[in-house]
């Protein structure tokens, strides 16, 4: 349902405050500047869905449901499934695997799942009934193995072994280690 842009910035500002982040840690963190973070919150500027798309990552919060609210309805994905299915039919060689938002690195954060693209993979890859995900790394930490933006495409399992980089959820939070 849509909201007016007052609604809309006071949901951005709680969700920003909660996760303790300050308009300034949001311009260095998605290049969202300070002037136009204060006008969205107050109400005085309706955002751009580039701007909603950044946010939905930054703040782990789908971006269907921040399109919605700023009714930018055309952007809305539907039917994701039906997309993938299609996306799959494109190649018999080929999997689409949905990458589920950013892992920060080195950076314990909260796990949240918000689909914001998708991954072809070898189909090979798939047998046995392996199931894969795909995560956008976000920040350096992890360098040089793990870059900034770079996609993981990661096998859901229920362990991993010792010297392996895994990322785990301990009591559904996820936690690199």
């Amino acid at each position: 349902m849509e909201i007016s842009n007052k609604e809309l910035g006071i949901y951005l500002r709680t969700i920003r405050e909660s996760l303790g982040y300050s308009i300034y840690d949001v311009n260095k963190l998605c290049e969202i500047s300070p002037s136009y973070m204060s006008l969205m919150e107050n109400g005085k500027r309706r955002p751009s869905p580039i701007i909603l798309k950044k946010l939905s990552t930054l703040y782990f919060i789908d971006c269907n449901d921040l399109y919605e609210k700023a009714g930018y309805n055309e952007l809305i994905e539907h039917n994701i499934d039906k997309n993938i299915q299609s996306l799959n039919k494109k190649t018999e060689a080929s999997a689409v695997v949905l990458v589920y938002g950013t892992i920060p690195a080195g950076v314990p954060m909260e796990c949240i799942e918000d689909i914001i693209d998708t991954e072809e993979i070898p189909a090979d890859m798939l047998k046995g009934g392996k199931q894969y995900f795909g995560l956008k790394v976000k920040g350096n930490s992890m360098n040089p193995e793990y870059l900034d933006g770079d996609t993981l495409i990661l096998l859901k399992q229920d362990d991993c072994e010792s010297g392996d980089d895994c990322i785990v959820m301990v009591n559904g939070d996820e936690r690199n280690i």
